[in-house]
């Protein structure tokens, strides 16, 4: 039987749920031991409910319950927040940044990158180009009204807001309220100036905490919902139009739905016993692209 004095921990519990799946051939041993895994498995739960009212009471007792401001009507408000402590970084010349303004230019030179029309080469302006004159031919289609309504309801209402300060759930109420002015604005397929802008969040990668270097940083580009809307739509008519024409090569594991890193770790095992049945010499590359995601 349980021991309802002992507090359960989830390798009992699983112990007991192992214990019962692997009895095959003794019915009633089977049932006999399913009642207590059943039993530790409630076991486990009122431990679990018991410390989070212990820590929950222990949490409370942190400030005093005279003022009404303290740490619990923070959480409770949702306004308490984990500031990151800025630390000097390194110069490229060599001295530690000395004041708030030295340490956030490196950092601002790293995650950002210069949008200049003189530095576009001839390629990128033969597209660009292209791109203006698609406009004027038969195949272009405007954005439909499902089309739009579809990605506006699909979008994040938690999600945090860019500069703008508008949330999805203030844009799903002005999309239910103005929905024909919405639609003509995202019809333009005008690229503003100010969706370019983002609110950047430097985030401390594991591991580099003590770090001097202004690569110990990657940032996270919160943009304007608008942005993120037009750009759903477009790479939703880019990604049908890739698969329906079967464009992307089937060795494709990245960024492909229904297709994970375990299937492409799949593919590389079965190469690799394929390789050793025949007795052949197998050689893996394997290349990781320095800061390739460290800039918007």
């Amino acid at each position: 039987m349980v021991d309802r004095g002992t507090d359960y921990t989830a390798e009992r519990t699983n112990a007991l749920r192992r214990r019962h799946q692997r009895m095959r051939n003794n019915d009633d041993l089977r049932e006999r031991r399913k009642l207590q895994y059943l039993e530790g498995k409630a076991q486990y739960a009122a431990t679990i409910k018991r410390e989070k009212i212990r820590s929950w009471k222990e949490y409370c007792n942190i400030t005093t319950a005279a003022n009404p401001w303290n740490e619990v009507y923070k959480l409770a408000a949702g306004k308490r927040r984990h500031h990151s402590l800025f630390t000097s970084l390194r110069k490229p010349d060599g001295p530690l940044t000395t004041d708030m303004e030295e340490t956030v230019t490196p950092m601002l030179e790293h995650f950002t990158s210069e949008d200049n029309v003189q530095d576009d080469s001839e390629f990128y302006k033969q597209i660009k180009d292209q791109s203006q004159a698609t406009v004027n031919t038969p195949d272009y289609r405007e954005f439909t009204p499902a089309e739009i309504r579809n990605v506006v309801e699909s979008m994040n209402s938690k999600k945090a807001p860019g500069v703008d300060g508008v949330t999805g759930d203030i844009f799903k109420q002005a999309f239910e309220t103005f929905p024909k002015y919405i639609i003509i604005c995202l019809r333009k397929g005008d690229f503003q100036k100010r969706w370019k802008r983002a609110k950047l969040i430097p985030v401390v990668k594991p591991g580099k905490e003590h770090s001097e270097e202004v690569k110990k940083f990657r940032q996270i580009s919160l943009l304007n919902i608008e942005r993120n809307i037009l750009e759903k739509i477009l790479t939703t008519r880019i990604k049908y139009w890739a698969y329906s024409t079967n464009f992307l090569n089937n060795v494709q594991y990245g960024f492909t739905p229904q297709r994970s890193p375990i299937d492409a770790a799949m593919a590389i095992k079965n190469i690799v016993n394929e390789g050793l049945k025949a007795r052949e010499v197998i050689i893996l590359v394997s290349l990781d692209i320095l800061t390739a995601f460290d800039e918007a």
